[in-house]
């Protein structure tokens, strides 16, 4: 005879029409659950399908049982209503920090490159299609050890990972997760727009004083025309003749585009990509202009938003990343 092939337990029992879940209560447990043996009908027919959802409910009553036996954590004391306090946290702290990177005495640079930062945002998409493909599948490693630190942030130690309040907690921080990186993307990309939108996404934890403060800080972050003007005024002494009339033409071209009143951080790097199509298209006398030409123009702005940047208008600088590459052999 041949030996019989270890497989793993399916926990299934077929009913009349359709297939029930069945898992013994170990021993030693069965004084706390009250019970010897646990069922729940997978309301399916079809045999994969059966197969699926009992393995799932396996793993999830597996961690019940490693829960009990240690006999709980901190956790079990943890209601709803706290768990979406530990949400918001997590939702406001991450919409907050989006620009820890950027601050002055912050050496460290996340990008090495316009190329990696490009791979980057263009990659988050699929970081988001992979993070809900998890989500449904119940893989929440990604979120896990973030969980854990704001658990402990808010004095919860001791965290039994597999218990499951533990994973409730994941599943909400896993879902804003996903939520959030659609509005990291259009951060990056230096499209603020989506702050007038997160009383909508979050509406739990921004409301519409969140909005209107910003709102605020657009109408007095300064119009292009006065940015340009006052970095004019702390560089000319700087430049030679030639610098000079090269800046004049190229506030000419940025003022015509955008419109002398148009507000400083109400321009994103879409709009400065497109400025940017336009301007190699027509950007000597209607006549086409050379990428090496178009990248003198963007170094100039590059400099009058960093300007604004210094000055306190703006975060982020939207000619980043916006130049074009050298195709030249190095």
């Amino acid at each position: 005879m041949k030996p019989q092939e270890n497989r793993s337990p399916s926990y299934l029992i077929l009913n009349q029409h359709s297939f029930c879940f069945r898992i013994k209560v170990p021993k030693d447990l069965q004084c706390k659950v009250g019970k010897r043996e646990l069922r729940y009908s997978l309301k399916t027919g079809t045999v994969k399908i059966a197969k699926q959802k009992s393995q799932f409910l396996a793993k999830r009553i597996q961690r019940l049982f490693n829960s009990l036996r240690k006999g709980g954590s901190q956790l079990n004391a943890l209601s709803d209503d706290q768990i979406k306090k530990l949400v918001n946290q997590y939702i406001k702290d991450k919409i907050d920090n989006l620009d820890e990177f950027f601050n002055d005495d912050n050496d460290l640079k996340p990008y090495s490159s316009a190329e990696e930062f490009n791979s980057f945002v263009k990659s988050l998409k699929a970081i988001r299609d992979d993070a809900i493909v998890d989500l449904n599948v119940g893989n929440f490693s990604i979120v896990e050890d973030t969980t854990h630190n704001i658990l402990v942030k808010n004095g919860i130690n001791n965290v039994d990972k597999d218990s499951p309040e533990f994973r409730k907690l994941c599943v909400e921080i896993h879902k804003a997760y996903i939520s959030l990186l659609p509005i990291e993307q259009k951060h990056l990309l230096c499209d603020f727009s989506y702050r007038d939108e997160l009383p909508k996404i979050f509406p739990q934890v921004f409301n519409n004083t969140y909005k209107s403060n910003h709102q605020t800080i657009e109408q007095t972050s300064g119009t292009l025309s006065e940015i340009a003007d006052e970095y004019w005024n702390r560089k000319k002494g700087r430049w030679t003749v030639a610098a000079i009339e090269s800046y004049a033409r190229y506030k000419k071209r940025l003022l015509e585009y955008f419109g002398e009143d148009k507000l400083i951080n109400s321009i994103n790097y879409k709009a400065m990509e497109q400025f940017r199509d336009k301007l190699k298209k027509t950007g000597s006398k209607g006549k086409p202009i050379t990428d090496k030409t178009v990248n003198l123009h963007l170094e100039f702005y590059s400099g009058l938003f960093n300007h604004a940047i210094q000055s306190g208008r703006i975060k982020h600088n939207p000619v980043s990343g916006v130049k074009f590459s050298d195709k030249r052999n190095q």
